[in-house]
């Protein structure tokens, strides 16, 4: 309960910070999934139109 009690200012920075890192990980995996869904998509044309 340290996030309920702290005060509003620091609340906001620290779900600022962990959203930030949040998106750091999303950015990371697309990084790694884009390419890999690219080669799928350019080996099978039939299926995705």
């Amino acid at each position: 309960m340290l996030l309920a009690t702290a005060p509003f200012r620091h609340r906001k920075m620290v779900v600022a910070v962990v959203g930030w890192r949040r998106r750091e990980e999303i950015m990371k995996i697309r990084d790694f999934v884009f390419p890999i869904t690219r080669l799928l998509f350019d080996r099978l044309p039939p299926l995705f139109g």
